[in-house]
């Protein structure tokens, strides 16, 4: 059984931050076929697939996923239900629901209200990778809009010493993390996309994601790595 698979592409810029995706599905072969599409199609992007509904909730625990697509229809927890936990703490992630064709599957989907639908009868790579853009795009646009303008798109960063306690709680609600543990998360992220790819040195990995020392980057990855 798939546990937690973290996969990225070949084109990465070491200076630049990284995206997250999470993928939800308790079918393996789906579920990795479709991290694999996404992470060879777009830059600077960390996908993590992940089989268990359980472990997907404890993963958006530790990191901040620009975009969730997840299964409507899963054993252990629906879709639908999983989808509504997490839009309760992270709001400003675009979440994509995949459904298939029938009437039960089709209801799960409206329950979740998710901001896209892929039908997973028809996993093309344009579709998947028109709607993972939307997703980036989309949550892009929510950080800016729930930051007030107090948001570095080129740095992914929140401009701290600008923001007041109102605009620092909006974050915290709609990101699920606070505004200096969202910059801590994109470190992780850019780390693991790096160690991913294993085409740098440890020592040359956390001093690019900014980290005093290899020791210190494996620390602060050692619970996204239990899962592996």
């Amino acid at each position: 059984m798939l546990k937690v698979k973290y996969l990225t592409g070949s084109e990465i810029d070491p200076v630049r931050s990284f995206r997250a995706v999470l993928i939800v599905d308790d079918e393996k072969t789906v579920c990795e076929y479709l991290g694999k599409l996404i992470s060879d199609h777009f830059s600077n992007i960390l996908v993590v697939c992940c089989s268990s509904p359980e472990r997907a909730i404890r993963l958006t625990e530790m990191l901040y996923f620009d975009v969730v697509m997840c299964d409507v229809q899963m054993d252990i927890l629906r879709g639908d239900q999983l989808i509504n936990a997490l839009r309760k703490k992270a709001s400003a992630t675009f979440y994509i629901c995949m459904t298939g064709k029938g009437p039960q599957s089709s209801f799960y989907a409206g329950l979740a209200q998710p901001d896209d639908f892929i039908y997973k009868d028809i996993l093309e790579e344009e579709t998947i990778s028109y709607s993972v853009q939307k997703g980036l795009d989309e949550s892009l646009i929510r950080r800016c809009r729930i930051s007030l303008g107090y948001y570095d798109v080129t740095q992914d960063t929140f401009m701290l010493k600008s923001l007041n306690w109102r605009i620092r709680e909006k974050i915290r609600n709609a990101i699920g993390f606070t505004s200096r543990f969202y910059d801590v998360s994109r470190k992780k992220t850019k780390a693991l996309a790096l160690c991913v790819q294993k085409n740098l040195p440890e020592t040359e990995i956390a001093r690019i994601a900014g980290y005093e020392s290899p020791q210190k980057m494996n620390s602060s990855l050692q619970d996204l790595l239990l899962y592996t």
